[in-house]
């Protein structure tokens, strides 16, 4: 296995879906598990709103809630980034 040309690629995947904060932002080591390489990858909290790709045109913006993964749209979304991001 090619760990660098791995690691662009997806550090690649990440920046085309999530943009270059989120790229640059995340940190991706490889380590062997049992003998086999596990890609990690840490995403700490980036300094502002990180909206996803998700076809052409579209983006969506993704809140961890509790154990899930939600959309926020509309009033909710305006107040969660309001609030969240206020001051970073």
């Amino acid at each position: 296995m090619d760990v660098d040309r791995y690691v662009n690629a997806l550090t690649t995947a990440i920046e085309r879906t999530l943009g270059p904060l989120a790229s640059a932002v995340a940190r991706i080591k490889i380590q062997e598990v049992d003998g086999v390489p596990v890609a990690l990858v840490h995403a700490p909290a980036a300094p502002e709103a990180i909206y996803a790709k998700v076809s052409k045109g579209d983006h969506v913006f993704f809140v961890r809630t509790n154990n899930s993964t939600r959309v926020l749209e509309g009033p909710d979304l305006v107040g969660y980034v309001r609030q969240r991001f206020a001051g970073a």
